[in-house]
């Protein structure tokens, strides 16, 4: 690949938003994909009454209302049955119910109210000078609350039921809002009024909120011939618009998601969306559909249109390359993606094209429309500009499919993918998206004659060129990614163990991946300092970390033995007194050992540094489980490292099996000193009475017996 080869790449989520997509869904992968709903709505078992309210929990349990049945509330488990509980006050009362990780949040009039998720037992209520219109999640278990103040506020709760110390006003265009909606986590908003669906994104971090309003994101719905009168979110990306007979889901690049159509004498009360299920509630009870159903998947037909790619080089760094779709399977049968181009040279054109994909006043659809139209100012001298490129299994059998671009010279060009599937079979999966600028090719390397529009006015050199250099891409690939195959940080797991025995290092398969990286990583010095006891420190800090290695003693180093008298005097001279106990007083006790302490005789053979042996002892840090896993490796590493003849003692501290902050107090041995521990802890092993709390909603009220178990003040 030259120096000169540049790439716009499409591989995230990120990536693929960045596009105008109809039919098509980004996954957390960053694989893209057609969006295939379920073909038709189903009723939740157990929900056949009518029902006005839904909400669902982050974890997926699901509440509704029955307001026929004395108001009460069903909730339905992940994997469960349906319960139901009678409600009254302001659950029962409240035109919009949010769920999150703690509660339950509701409204009515001028009030808030959060119940307790686990038993629906009322936590708090807040009470304000101005009507309430609507609420929304905001992001973090807490509350926007939308009031009908002039100009148009609201107020954030935060999780723990504090209220932001002011109201924040909106900009003045959104007076007339008034349904609510959190997008991206709590940094985006979603206001709905007057016919108009407004974005907003978070532009200063809490307590002090402010937003900007998002530019060409607003829809003008009633342009659009839709009426809606409620508005919701699944927190995230997708926004939910309702009335009482239809129902719209708009995805986060503005296009309207294919929803089948409700019952016949289904009249629609509420709805919710989250984690890829959307519920309503009807008439007819509540019913859901799954967004996303990979088998059997139904027939489809999605397409895409990248934003405008620019190769403003000049000379030999203009133009185009090609485009390479990236698949995760080789395309089934009866599957078929069909790509074209449109490019041009004039910037006025180009800024036109962009002004047409960024109108969100427009369908997705339209613009795509418009934006692949051709024009008049359009050059007429690329022969590819317009053909339709289309690959099925019978000529894109591979997990590349190439698109020929090096005819293009202009500096603006769109790609346009069309992708569809047959009923009964998966439907195809882009995995990455390349698009290669300039036009770097080995034609630049071929004589004249063939290279030149003269002599070879069809381009047949080049596009046997073309033909060879797409055929060998997975080739060149694969010769540019020996190095990373070889790196301690990106070669594949399997690659560690042969690594290792090329460079010699103490090595043990078994070890953890993190570990054996990091050691491959320390290769040189590891070599450098073998033997000694810098290595020895080094390897095992490879192993266990720097906190995991505390001390390294040499006792015939670190301990000399120290020698008395001798002929070359460098010991104390002798006679040399020896204090202790009169010679007959003898003492008989578990500290005694019999003939352990004597001077040497005249026996020269007799040394006694022969009776000491060279011994290291090794001090580690670590915790149960890091201790059970390195344990039985650590003593063949140490040997393939130390010096032959050299005996070794490892001794283990055991570290507490949760992290300690760094700034903890710690006695004389460096133990960190711990007040009682407020859970909740893991009961196992390493559990200690009296320090474990079982995990669970903390006691907040007095119970008739007095002050339940783990009650604490907060």
């Amino acid at each position: 690949m030259s120096k000169r080869d540049h790439v716009y790449r499409f591989a995230s989520a990120a990536h693929w938003r960045r596009c105008l997509m109809h039919g098509l869904m980004p996954g957390d992968d960053g694989t893209l994909r057609l969006r295939t709903p379920a073909p038709r709505w189903e009723a939740l078992p157990g929900a056949a009454e009518p029902s006005d309210r839904v909400a669902l929990h982050p974890l997926g349990e699901a509440f509704w209302r029955h307001p026929a049945t004395a108001c009460s509330l069903a909730r339905l488990r992940r994997g469960g049955h349906p319960s139901g509980l009678n409600i009254d006050g302001i659950l029962a009362r409240s035109q919009r119910w949010v769920a999150d990780h703690t509660g339950l949040w509701s409204f009515d009039g001028c009030s808030v109210r959060r119940h307790l998720v686990d038993t629906l037992e009322p936590d708090f209520t807040h009470h304000f000078s101005a009507p309430v219109l609507d609420i929304a999640s905001d992001g973090h278990d807490g509350l926007f609350v939308l009031m009908a103040a002039s100009p148009l506020r609201h107020i954030r709760i935060d999780a723990q039921g504090h209220i932001s110390a002011n109201a924040i006003p909106l900009p003045e265009q959104y007076t007339g809002a008034t349904r609510l909606a959190s997008m991206h986590g709590g940094q985006g908003l979603a206001l709905l009024g007057n016919d108009t669906l407004h974005f907003l994104r978070l532009t200063r971090q809490p307590p002090d909120y402010a937003w900007k309003a998002e530019p060409g994101l607003d829809t003008q719905l009633a342009a659009l011939g839709k009426r809606f009168t409620d508005l919701g979110s699944d927190g995230d990306s997708l926004t939910l618009l309702w009335n009482e007979a239809q129902l719209a889901l708009i995805d986060a690049a503005g296009d309207w998601i294919d929803l089948p159509q409700l019952p016949e004498a289904t009249h629609l009360n509420d709805a919710a969306v989250r984690g890829g299920i959307l519920y309503i509630a009807t008439t007819s009870g509540v019913m859901h559909l799954h967004l996303q159903q990979d088998t059997p998947a139904p027939a489809g037909r999605a397409q895409l249109v990248t934003p405008v790619l620019a190769s403003p080089g000049m000379g030999s760094d203009k133009g185009w390359s090609r485009a390479e779709i990236v698949l995760a399977a080789p395309l089934p049968q009866g599957a078929r993606i069909t790509a074209r181009y449109l490019s041009t040279h004039d910037p006025l054109e180009a800024d036109g094209r962009r002004a047409i994909a960024d109108n969100a006043a427009l369908p997705v659809t339209a613009r795509q429309e418009r934006l692949m139209a051709p024009a008049g100012r359009l050059t007429a001298h690329d022969r590819h500009r317009g053909h339709s490129f289309i690959f099925d299994p019978d000529n894109g059998a591979g997990l590349v499919l190439d698109l020929p671009l090096y005819t293009c010279e202009d500096s603006w060009l769109w790609l346009e993918l069309t992708i569809e599937s047959a009923a009964g079979t998966p439907p195809p999966v882009i995995r990455e998206l390349r698009v290669r600028n300039p036009n770097v090719s080995l034609a630049e390397n071929m004589p004249a004659i063939y290279s030149d529009a003269r002599h070879d006015p069809y381009g047949l050199a080049r596009d046997l060129l073309g033909i060879l250099e797409a055929s060998t891409q997975a080739l060149d690939a694969r010769i540019g990614s020996i190095g990373a195959r070889i790196d301690p940080d990106s070669a594949p797991p399997a690659n560690l163990d042969a690594m290792a025995r090329w460079l010699g290092l103490p090595w043990h398969d078994g070890l953890p991946e993190a570990a054996r990286r990091t050691l491959l990583k320390n290769a040189s010095p590891l070599a450098a300092e073998r033997g000694t006891r810098a290595g020895l420190h080094r390897l095992l800090t490879c192993l266990l970390g720097d906190e995991g290695v505390e001390r390294i003693t040499d006792t015939v180093c670190d301990q000399p033995p120290l020698p008395l008298g001798g002929s070359d005097g460098t010991g104390p001279r002798l006679p040399l007194r020896l204090a202790g106990l009169p010679a007959g007083l003898a003492h008989t006790n578990g500290h005694a050992r019999l003939d352990a302490t004597r001077l040497p005789g005249a026996d020269a053979s007799a040394c006694p540094l022969q009776s000491i042996t060279p011994t290291v002892h090794i001090h580690l840090a670590a915790r149960r489980d890091t201790r059970q896993q390195l344990s039985p490796l650590l003593d063949g590493l140490i040997a393939d490292f130390i010096p032959s003849g050299l005996a070794w003692r490892i001794h283990w501290r055991q570290l507490p099996p949760f992290p300690i902050p760094p700034d903890t107090l710690r006695d004389e041995d460096g133990n960190p000193l711990l007040l009682e521990a407020n859970g909740p802890a893991i009961l196992e092993q390493d559990s200690q009475p009296g320090r474990i709390v079982l995990a669970g909603h903390p006691a907040r009220r007095l119970e008739d017996h007095g002050l339940p178990l783990a009650f604490r003040l907060l």
